[in-house]
């Protein structure tokens, strides 16, 4: 069998951590946990991170400068803030989508008021909300949106998102044929729809 390089223990180990952070959250995952699902023993884990909060915060560092960057990308260009607006939030939907164990990983540690993001995921994520607050503020001064807080706007769709997908992916419309609702693919585009129709006079 190949020998791994240097770089793809470090991808396996924190590939194996998203998993495990996402269906236990930062306390409940063990080191030897992760070790034995990566297949791996603790000192190759330990050689790479210098202990768990480590690997969480480069977990949270990925996941936040993802989000920037494809902000970033869908922003070139842009003049409109409705355009703005709208490529942001397209970002925001992409993310909490497409990569659904760093989103629940994010909204557990919101949860108990970010008690282990150190300033640096701080800073980054804030930095995505002040990113919004220009948008925002562009817009209004435009007269095109309503006076509104960005911090508001931000939590409404990541946890309307986060909310309504973890609700689907415990398949709650297949649990009980007196509760079954019909759940629908379009929904993210919905909730966008309807921030937008709160936001832009």
């Amino acid at each position: 069998m190949k020998k791994r390089t240097a770089k793809q223990t470090k991808e396996l180990i924190l590939s194996t951590a998203i998993g495990l952070f996402a269906k236990k959250g930062f306390d409940g995952l063990r080191v030897d946990e992760l070790a034995l699902d990566a297949g791996i023993n603790k000192a190759t884990i330990y050689y790479h991170f210098k202990d768990k909060s480590f690997i969480f915060e480069t977990i949270l560092l990925y996941l936040s400068e993802f989000i920037i960057n494809e902000i970033e990308k869908r922003q070139k260009n842009i003049i409109d803030p409705k355009n703005k607006l709208e490529n942001f939030l397209d970002a925001i939907i992409f993310v909490m989508t497409s990569k659904r164990d760093l989103a629940k990983i994010m909204m557990q540690e919101l949860a108990f008021n970010g008690k282990n993001l150190t300033d640096d995921v701080t800073k980054h994520f804030f930095k995505i909300i002040y990113t919004l607050k220009l948008i925002l503020k562009e817009g209004n001064e435009q007269n095109l949106f309503k006076n509104i807080d960005p911090l508001l706007v931000h939590a409404t769709i990541i946890g309307s998102l986060n909310y309504y997908y973890t609700m689907k992916e415990a398949e709650i419309d297949k649990k009980d044929e007196e509760y079954k609702i019909d759940i629908s693919q379009e929904s993210a585009n919905e909730i966008k729809e309807m921030i937008l129709s709160y936001i832009i006079k």
